[in-house]
């Protein structure tokens, strides 16, 4: 179905390029249903999974017998992943890689009694610690999230050198963060404290947004884990909480850390992962060099 529309010039989207992984061509049959072959597996799957009704299947994976009326769920819009000659980034990609999000602890509370501008004045020093971090380490920014920062690493690499190169720049952004701790302790009330987390995994990667508003990003179920995974670093008021599936892929040795099985909501498996509470503990396993005094 997806080929009988672009053969007739319609406009019809499919993120992941006709292979059934996800569910941005599905079309709503409405006549001549009865006598179709049933789904596959694989499209059963995906149809399950965003809960679909009975009279809806994949364009890309459906291949009628007779003659049916269909139409497309969702409008094509003016969106370049509906063209078939869109680029391999604008349509997206699987790829595994590895994922760190970063934050500031009670940012919020710390900024109550500040004037505007100089909270803009911290927020930029901090910024530029982690994108000096995540530059020095080879690796790509993705973006700023008011006081967080998303970075993707194993773009251009190995999934391995992916995830080693994402333990380095959070072992920097700590170095870095220390440091702006000491050069603006007087103007701060309590030090600035870091909240990270890092994991590797299946995402599609892909160009999103509008006109100049558009860059390179992931999603999937490995960006919705990593980000749990830093908001029980600000639970348990740690510096970084690693996966073990990334922690596996690295040098490290964490067995003086406290392990814990995560269940998150939305996910099928659980997730094993390592509390470090304070990260310069890892500065001497030969990540990176230590630098600077704690």
């Amino acid at each position: 179905m997806l080929e009988a529309s672009r053969s007739a010039g319609i406009p019809h989207p499919s993120v992941c390029g006709g292979r059934g992984r996800c569910s941005t061509c599905r079309i709503r049959v409405l006549h001549g249903l009865d006598g179709q072959p049933e789904p596959a597996p694989y499209e059963r799957a995906t149809l399950a999974r965003i809960k679909a009704s009975g009279d809806v299947r994949l364009a890309c994976q459906f291949r009628p017998l007779h003659d049916i009326s269909v139409v497309p769920v969702l409008s094509a819009g003016r969106t370049r992943i509906s063209e078939p000659g869109s680029s391999r980034a604008a349509r997206g990609q699987e790829r595994e890689i590895a994922v760190l999000f970063c934050d500031l602890r009670g940012f919020t509370s710390l900024t109550e009694r500040r004037l505007p501008f100089d909270t803009v004045f911290i927020l930029n020093r901090y910024f530029e610690v982690v994108g000096h971090a995540v530059e020095e380490a080879g690796v790509h920014l993705d973006k700023f999230i008011g006081d967080g920062a998303l970075a993707l690493f194993g773009l251009s690499a190995s999934p391995d050198l992916g995830c080693r190169q994402a333990v380095e720049a959070a072992l920097r952004i700590r170095q870095g963060v220390a440091d702006l701790n000491k050069a603006y302790g007087s103007e701060l009330e309590r030090p600035l404290q870091l909240a990270m987390s890092l994991h590797v995994g299946p995402a599609v990667v892909s160009e999103m947004g509008y006109g100049q508003a558009t860059s390179l990003t992931a999603v999937g179920d490995t960006l919705n884990a990593a980000s749990r995974l830093e908001d029980l670093a600000k639970e348990l008021d740690a510096e970084l909480v690693i996966s073990d599936d990334l922690a596996r892929r690295t040098v490290l040795d964490l067995n003086a850390h406290e392990r814990r099985t995560i269940t998150m909501r939305g996910l099928t498996a659980p997730v094993d992962a390592w509390v470090v509470r304070d990260a310069w503990t890892l500065m001497g396993q030969g990540i990176v060099s230590e630098g600077s005094e704690k």
